[in-house]
């Protein structure tokens, strides 16, 4: 039985969207490596951290919601399960923030401000996070991790 080429070549015309959007936000890149600064977990979100800011932006409603402040520059982002998670360049900064009780409003204000809990990951650089769902019913167990990559020697 023969293969129809068209099935070996599958259309990628929906693979890029045909209507362009421009939103003008500054994401300053200060590391020659580390690019992980925007990400959407979920549809109608993108999270995104600009040298101690952390923003949300909605591009349904063309709205930018600000969510944290930080006490570091952030290297890299990751966001997913109800969290954003920020990753900074000296000692090891790591921040958590909840976004569960972000509720956008009709108006496209936020509800709430952030749940940031700031902590430090070994000494170096934060260089990439993942958050991860962790389930196992017969243990009981359905919890969040979050899993970083950093420099440290250990």
């Amino acid at each position: 039985m023969a293969i129809p080429e068209e099935s070996l070549y599958p259309d990628t015309d929906r693979l890029v969207s045909t209507s362009k959007k421009f939103y003008p936000i500054s994401i300053p890149v200060s590391h020659w490596q580390l690019r992980h600064y925007i990400s959407s977990p979920e549809p109608d979100r993108l999270y995104y951290a600009s040298g101690r800011e952390v923003f949300c932006l909605q591009p349904s409603t063309k709205k930018r919601k600000h969510v944290a402040s930080l006490p570091f520059e952030a290297r890299c982002t990751a966001s997913g399960y109800g969290w954003i998670c920020v990753g900074g360049e000296d000692e090891g900064h790591f921040a958590a923030i909840k976004t569960g009780a972000l509720g956008w409003g009709e108006d496209g204000e936020t509800s709430r401000s952030a749940d940031v809990k700031v902590d430090r990951i070994g000494v170096e650089i934060v260089n990439s996070i993942s958050i991860h769902r962790i389930q196992d019913e017969d243990a009981h167990l359905d919890d969040i991790v979050a899993v970083l990559t950093n420099n440290d020697k250990t």
